[in-house]
């Protein structure tokens, strides 16, 4: 169990979320978020001194390093949140643009992104 705005959620919560609302619910979509759950398992049991910017930040920094960021838009884009919260010429939500930022993401996971350990807090 993990605090998530200031709610607590499961690992299952998420997996239903983006199951619920990508109505594929294919295991590799599954997958993927379990991987970024523990992410943030790890940033707030190694990285508890830090704020909600430094926390996300350093989300952003695992992610790139794990080769997960690409894929972070998609599954954002999917929450029936990121449909309340942002307006219809957002890049999650304007499809054209939330392809090319994909592509522009994609294009780090040509690099081995090490960061180093004072970063990380001590996540492997």
């Amino acid at each position: 169990v993990q605090e998530v705005f200031g709610r607590k959620v499961t690992n299952e919560d998420f997996e239903l979320i983006i199951v619920n609302d990508d109505g594929s619910g294919s295991s590799e979509h599954v997958v993927n978020v379990s991987l970024y759950c523990e992410l943030i398992r790890k940033i707030n049991f190694h990285a508890s001194s830090l704020g909600k910017d430094g926390k996300f930040q350093l989300f952003i920094c695992l992610c790139a390093r794990e080769h997960l960021l690409p894929r972070l838009p998609q599954i954002m884009a999917n929450l029936d949140i990121t449909r309340q919260m942002y307006d219809d010429h957002s890049f999650l939500r304007n499809p054209d643009l939330l392809q090319d930022m994909v592509q522009v993401l994609l294009a780090l996971d040509d690099y081995d992104i090490i960061l180093e350990h004072s970063l990380t807090k001590g996540i492997d």
